[in-house]
C-alpha cells in the first residue's frame, strides 16, 4: 500500500472514529449544519465519493439503526438530505418492527404511514437487516413475557426498550426474531 493510501486509510479512521454514524448525524443536523465532528464526517464523504483510490478499493459500509421509537419529520428530511448527497452511498438499514407494534392492533392507516415514512428514506441498492429492542410492546406481540431487568442503565426499564436480549432465553429470542421478521415482511420490507 502506497504513502497516500495508508494516509487516506488513516485519515478515514480518525474521522469516522469521531461520530457515532448517520442516525447520530441526522439527529444532530439542522439544515445541513452540524457539530465539528458530523462536518468532519460529512466532508470526508464528500472527499470519498469524489476520489479515487489507484491501489486498493475502500468499501464502506454505513449502517442506520431504526431504534423502533420516533419517525420524526426533522431527522427523516435530514436523512433524504444525506441520501441527496451522497447517491453512490448504499446503506444497510438495520429496521425494527417496534414501529408497528406501537400502533393499535388492526391500524392499517398507521401501518402504511409508517413504511412510507421508512420508505422516503431507502434507495435502490440498500440493503435491509433487523434491529431489535427489549420494549415491551413488541414482546407482548411476540408472545414473549416482557422484563424491565437488568437493562444498561442499571435501573428498572418499564418501557424494556433498554433490557438486553442477553437476559430471554434462546427459545425466547428465537420468537422475537421470528416475530420481528415476519412483521417486517408483513409490511413489505423484505
Amino acid at each position: 500500500m502506497s504513502a497516500a493510501s495508508l494516509a487516506q486509510r488513516e485519515e478515514w479512521t480518525r474521522l469516522l472514529g469521531r461520530t457515532s454514524g448517520l442516525v447520530g448525524w441526522a439527529q444532530r443536523t439542522k439544515g445541513g449544519k452540524g457539530s465539528p465532528a458530523v462536518q468532519s464526517w460529512y466532508d470526508a464523504g464528500r472527499r470519498l465519493a469524489s476520489s479515487a483510490v489507484e491501489e486498493a478499493a475502500v468499501h464502506l459500509v454505513v449502517g442506520v439503526d431504526w431504534e423502533g421509537s420516533f419517525l420524526d419529520a426533522e431527522n427523516l428530511a435530514a436523512c433524504r438530505q444525506f441520501r441527496d448527497d451522497f447517491p453512490n452511498v448504499t446503506l444497510t438499514h438495520f429496521l425494527n418492527p417496534a414501529y408497528f407494534t406501537k400502533l393499535a392492533p388492526h391500524d392499517v392507516v398507521g401501518a402504511v404511514r409508517v413504511s412510507d415514512q421508512i420508505r422516503s428514506v431507502l434507495r435502490d441498492g440498500d440493503e435491509i437487516g433487523l434491529h431489535v429492542h427489549a420494549d415491551n410492546h413488541l414482546l407482548y406481540a411476540a408472545g414473549v413475557a416482557p422484563r424491565d431487568s437488568p437493562s444498561w442503565n442499571h435501573l428498572p426499564d418499564p418501557t424494556g426498550h433498554s433490557v438486553p436480549l442477553s437476559a430471554f432465553s434462546e427459545d425466547e429470542v428465537r420468537s422475537i426474531v421470528a416475530f420481528s421478521c415476519r412483521t417486517l415482511v408483513q409490511q413489505g420490507f423484505d
